[in-house]
């Protein structure tokens, strides 16, 4: 008998233990958010012991189960569930009593019960077909494509879970689209990931759609001015910020936070991006202010600026347009002139690199209608690099300025900071040439900045007279002169003269020598072959002052015959005296300005150089057998012709020409 009480006192025992803990994990809960809704409205059940959730239960008024749906989501708090098109389809519309299932009992839990309405589907209920982009981060704006979305009151975030997270209030409705922009407070309050979002309208919610949430940059771009801050077609904006590298497009809103339209970059830097607003996208976009964003490559999907406000300005009737640009290259002082058409009220020529950064601009002195001069300054040069620019005129026809087209102009570098250079080019040596025929002289220089002006002068052999034959000459060039009559009207004699050619009062030994005769043309012999081409010396020490005089009894002919090779560091006691004979010979000749040392330096390298280069000779700086040859031929072919053994008996013409070369020879001698 105390087995069988024992016994049943264990069986009781444990009856009354499993409906204790049976009570303890019952699911209750205590409210439902929203406590309405239809197709797609997502709903959340909050209460305890929620874990485990299997099923949410619809029972009518009278106690019979209607209809139940499975929870996308449940904690020990919350059950998370979204009214489906097939529960709507099977269930009708009313007050339903909602209770909770889970798996906590033998056969199921089931939780207290409260109330639900269910609203009949609206014709009008919203629907999403698409999100653009699918991915954003902070500024991102998004647009979400569908229909009955014109009185949409908030954006829905749900968690994958189903749960809502988060809400935002579109900027901008229409009956198929609806745009928002994700804000920063957003931004911080939401974690990064993957999201339903869901529209909600006074006719329902819509159905959801996968939108990704990405983590914020920390390369995100921001933008702080935008420089001019209104324009028209071929306007370029400058806008400045931080973090702008990388920058795709540039982006206009609507007030409403609509986007209307987009520009590409032609130039991005990490602090400003450059744009132009071109004359077809003025024409699409209606006049009035926008809010502009940049948008970089630095998020996945693209990190949106901050916005900043720019006024599209009407486009007008009078806007410059440039169609040539004369001289299309040039540097320091040079004048230049741009024609085109509405030019009047030009303010500025703006000077852009390839990329479309301006990098100066210049104000111009002279403004017409149809062309605008302008003359390259010093300290534009100074602050420009050498290189290709497109050049544009900006007017005041426009608020903020029109600029017109632009044309490419090379801005070159200054001449080589060397010794200046002129050459006579004709007439050549020996030249002669009757009194009242034309005489072209033609010159070329280097080393001379733009404007310098050139003149050539006669010198008489005789007696030093000088006459002016050319003034202000363009550096190189060609005139032709009228023989026997100077600039000033002064007669020119017929004698043996010198042609020197000068800048400012200082003349160049390059002098070519001219016969004027009275009646006929008299041939003169060269002395040798090699002077046919005109010398290119050097002002230095060489340079005649306006008052000097020629003496040919200073001259001595005298062959300077080498028979060593000669270079750096040759010395007098190693070749028998030669590097005086050489020094000597290029002193008589006007390479070199010092008395012979006997010793090869720098010095004398740079005048060995400088007869080379006018030799045709490779200037190695060294007197090697071509070298050595074409001093011979210099110097010993003019002391043989000079001497008197060497002086056969002539006619009287014959006599005057052998006179006029050696005048000619000596006249080059006191020249160089």
């Amino acid at each position: 008998m105390k087995k069988y009480l024992s016994s049943l006192l264990i069986v009781t025992g444990l009856l009354v233990f499993s409906v204790a803990h049976a009570q303890s994990a019952m699911p209750t809960i205590s409210s439902i958010t929203p406590n309405q809704g239809t197709q797609n409205t997502s709903v959340t059940i909050y209460g305890t012991n929620l874990s485990g959730a299997t099923n949410v239960e619809f029972y009518t008024a009278s106690g019979q189960l209607s209809a139940s749906l499975v929870p996308s989501s449940s904690s020990a708090t919350n059950v998370n569930f979204t009214i489906s098109g097939p529960f709507v389809g099977n269930v009708d519309p009313g007050t339903y009593q909602v209770s909770v299932v889970t798996n906590l009992c033998p056969g199921g839990c089931d939780s207290n019960r409260l109330s639900f309405t269910l609203n009949a589907p609206s014709a009008n209920a919203p629907t999403i077909s698409n999100i653009s982009p699918g991915q954003g981060t902070a500024n991102t704006s998004i647009t979400i494509y569908g229909t009955n979305i014109s009185e949409a009151s908030r954006v829905e975030f749900y968690n994958q879970s189903g749960q809502l997270n988060a809400s935002l209030t579109p900027s901008a409705v229409t009956a198929t689209s609806l745009m928002f922009t994700i804000s920063g407070p957003f931004v911080g309050n939401v974690d990064p990931g993957t999201y339903q979002l869901k529209i909600v309208t006074p006719f329902g919610t819509s159905n959801g759609m996968n939108f990704v949430f990405n983590t914020p940059s920390v390369n995100a771009p921001t933008i702080s001015s935008i420089s001019p801050a209104q324009g028209t077609q071929n306007t370029n904006v400058t806008i400045y910020g931080t973090n702008l590298s990388g920058t795709t497009n540039i982006e206009f809103y609507t007030p409403d936070g609509r986007i209307t339209g987009g520009l590409y970059p032609s130039s991005v830097s990490a602090q400003n991006v450059i744009f132009t607003v071109s004359g077809l996208f003025a024409a699409n976009m209606t006049p009035g202010t926008y809010q502009v964003s940049v948008v970089t490559n630095a998020c996945p999907g693209g990190c949106n600026s901050n916005k900043l406000s720019f006024t599209l300005n009407a486009p007008v009737s009078n806007l410059p347009t440039i169609s040539t640009i004369s001289p299309n290259q040039g540097t320091l002082n040079k004048n230049v002139t741009i024609y085109g058409t509405n030019l009047s009220g030009a303010t500025n020529v703006e000077f852009y690199t390839s990329s479309g950064q301006v990098v100066a601009s210049l104000v111009p002195p002279s403004v017409s209608a149809t062309n605008v001069g302008f003359t390259i300054s010093s300290s534009f040069v100074g602050n420009v690099d050498p290189g290709i620019y497109q050049v544009a005129v900006v007017t005041n026809a426009c608020p903020g300025g029109c600029s017109s087209n632009r044309l490419s102009f090379t801005l070159n570098p200054l001449p080589v900071a060397t010794t200046p250079q002129l050459k006579l080019l004709s007439p050549s040596d020996n030249g002669t040439a009757l009194i009242g025929s034309s005489l072209l002289v033609s010159w070329q220089s280097s080393g001379f900045t733009e404007g310098t002006p050139i003149r050539v002068d006669l010198k008489k052999y005789a007696t030093g007279e000088r006459y002016i034959i050319g003034n202000n000459l363009s550096l190189s060039g060609s005139f032709s002169w009228q023989v026997g009559t100077s600039l000033n009207g002064q007669s020119v004699s017929p004698g043996v003269y010198s042609m020197l050619i000068c800048v400012q009062n200082t003349c160049f030994d390059d002098v070519l020598p001219l016969a004027l005769n009275a009646a006929q043309q008299i041939p003169i012999t060269a002395p040798s072959p090699n002077q046919q081409t005109p010398r290119v010396v050097t002002p230095s020490s060489s340079a005649l002052p306006l008052t000097d005089d020629v003496d040919a009894s200073d001259t001595a002919s005298v062959c300077t015959a080498l028979n060593f090779n000669l270079k750096y560091r040759s010395r007098d006691s190693q070749t028998n005296g030669e590097v005086t004979l050489l020094q000597q010979f290029l002193n008589d000749r006007g390479y070199l300005n010092q008395d012979p040392t006997g010793y090869f330096g720098m010095v004398t390298v740079a005048a060995v150089k400088q007869f080379q280069l006018v030799s045709s000779i490779s200037p190695t700086g060294n007197i090697g057998p071509l070298s050595r040859a074409k001093i011979r031929q210099l110097s010993c072919s003019v002391a043989e012709a000079t001497s008197p053994a060497a002086t056969p008996s002539m006619t009287t013409r014959a006599s005057l020409q052998a006179q006029l070369a050696n005048i000619l020879e000596s006249l080059r001698s006191l020249t160089r």
